[in-house]
């Protein structure tokens, strides 16, 4: 767990009590105080570490950023990129020298989960280290059942990709306790705050989106990231946000952030969101070994894996993946 080191001394207590809870699901975690330094530095630390399955970089920790110069209709996008810690031994390279990797070739498969708690990102709601010590009761009472649980999940589609039915979260959740919102006349943000404020295990969302707002294509409504930390909270445990940009942690009060980090979140333990236009496909692969139990960092971990080598198609979607949250759980977990 590495962790800003300016946040060390004021959340010591709660994160070692983590590696505790996490301890009972046969994980041994340590902290790693974090000051200044690149990307290529972090990552040279973590691969010195024997039996190494993941990592969780909480607060202001080192950014990767990826270009690539042929996106989405053609463009050239930069961004972050956590799939450069999570890949250990493959071959990131700067051609141009501008600070920003452009190449990914050799061994791409990941070795290591990494996750995400930007906490210094989220000023809406206060200090970093009130945000993180708050968070960090919430997960606590979780894993203790203190919350209740939900079976239950929802699978809200807007138009363009309302094909996508399911998404696959019946591999993950039975049909009968999922709720399919596919109807373009349904699919707004009116009724997208009504299942909000459901307790789900999953909720599983796409509409457009950008860094701080979603938007659905019917009735042209707007949920901000000010509406999920005021009236609109959320009540899920966890969500797969297909949302251009909405993971997009480098960005103060992301709207990403607010579903986990946020003080009105009462739930919330995760998030899969992308920090650039694009989002996690072929759910099957990840919702599959999630219904057998497994947790969300491996199990997005070997998504990743068994796709491996990437199309520049694939690139364009997933690159800018991250898990923002917990890794170490699943809708099992409550």
């Amino acid at each position: 767990i590495v962790v800003e080191q300016n946040l060390l001394n004021a959340c010591r207590a709660k994160l070692n009590r983590y590696i505790e809870d996490i301890a009972n699901q046969g994980y041994y975690g340590f902290l790693l105080s974090y000051s200044g330094g690149s990307a290529a530095s972090l990552k040279s630390k973590l691969k010195k570490y024997k039996d190494l399955v993941g990592a969780i970089l909480v607060g202001d920790t080192p950014v990767a950023w990826y270009c690539n110069t042929n996106d989405f209709d053609g463009k050239t996008k930069t961004f972050p990129c956590d799939l450069y810690f999570m890949d250990l031994n493959g071959v990131w390279r700067d051609n141009n020298n501008d600070g920003k990797y452009d190449q990914h070739i050799g061994d791409v498969a990941p070795e290591i989960f990494v996750a995400r708690w930007p906490v210094h990102k989220q000023s809406a709601d206060g200090s970093a280290a009130s945000i993180l010590n708050t968070w960090l009761d919430k997960n606590t009472r979780i894993r203790k059942g203190k919350t209740g649980y939900s079976l239950r999940g929802c699978a809200f589609i807007d138009n363009d990709w309302s094909h996508h039915g399911y998404a696959s979260l019946d591999k993950m959740l039975q049909k009968s306790i999922i709720k399919k919102v596919t109807n373009h006349a349904q699919s707004s943000i009116a009724n997208y705050k009504v299942e909000l404020t459901k307790k789900l295990s999953w909720m599983h969302f796409a509409c457009h989106s950008n860094v701080w707002h979603h938007s659905t294509e019917n009735d042209h409504g707007v949920l901000r990231d000010t509406n999920i930390r005021g009236n609109d909270e959320p009540h899920a445990y966890f969500y797969q946000l297909f949302n251009c940009k909405s993971g997009r942690f480098t960005e103060n009060n992301f709207i990403g952030g607010a579903y986990v980090f946020g003080k009105r979140a009462p739930h919330s333990l995760a998030a899969i969101a992308s920090a650039k236009s694009g989002a996690m496909t072929q759910f099957n692969r990840f919702y599959g070994p999630m219904g057998d139990g497994e947790l969300i960092g491996p199990a997005f971990r070997d998504w990743f894996a068994g796709a491996a080598p990437y199309n520049n198609d694939e690139r364009r979607w997933w690159y800018g993946l991250t898990i923002l949250g917990d890794p170490i759980a699943n809708w099992t977990t409550p």
